[in-house]
């Protein structure tokens, strides 16, 4: 790895540092540099020489953070893609949609609390910055907005039944968020638009089923 990944930042280290040995070299009396960083009076020159060994090994630590969260990141995003694809939840898929189809917005089963615990979960791992929300747009906003459509009458519903508004309320506001996204990004198609959306139904229902090994 690179001591500055930046550039920028490694020029404004070595500036500092000139600036330094050049205003040392140039005080009151001209005298020579090598006087005034190991001689008498070169004490601020080495305060000043450990503030940027400071610096640097702050600015490393920052680095290592950033590509540790980073790995952390795409680590937990592999794993929500192996359940997104796993026979049980390709089932459950097919039941939101098979629901929604015949109207019946009634209860959540355990197939379709499969895919909304997903989406919950989802949206808690974002609230607490886990990943960013551009890397969860770029991955899942077609899915989010898909499955919010498909299941915010059920999950209404529900919240009604059971007198309390916090259920799915991650899912709900992870939808929220890709919708500023798309704000953001300057797209104007907030939502997906009904001949889309019954493709997606179409596609989901008929996706090939994943048969068990074996």
């Amino acid at each position: 790895m690179s001591l500055f990944k930046n550039k920028y930042v490694a020029q404004l280290y070595i500036l500092v540092w000139v600036l330094g040995i050049l205003v040392c070299a140039y005080s009151d009396e001209i005298v020579s540099i090598p006087e005034h960083i190991f001689g008498e009076g070169s004490e601020w020159f080495w305060a000043m020489t450990q503030t940027i060994v400071v610096g640097i090994t702050l600015l490393l630590i920052y680095s290592q953070l950033k590509a540790q969260h980073s790995k952390n990141m795409l680590d937990t995003i592999a794993i929500f893609d192996m359940r997104w694809d796993a026979k049980s939840m390709r089932d459950s898929r097919r039941k939101v949609c098979q629901k929604y189809l015949e109207n019946d917005f009634d209860n959540i089963n355990f197939l379709e609390g499969l895919v909304l615990d997903y989406f919950e979960q989802m949206g808690w791992y974002l609230k607490k910055r886990v990943y960013s929300r551009d890397v969860i747009w770029e991955f899942h906003s077609y899915y989010i907005m898909a499955y919010w459509r498909l299941a915010e009458q059920l999950i209404q519903n529900y919240r009604s039944q059971e007198e309390d508004n916090t259920y799915y309320e991650w899912f709900e506001w992870l939808h929220n968020e890709m919708i500023k996204e798309n704000l953001d990004k300057g797209i104007k198609q907030l939502t997906l638009t009904d001949a889309k959306f019954k493709k997606f139904i179409n596609d989901e229902i008929a996706g090939e089923e994943i048969k068990p090994a074996g």
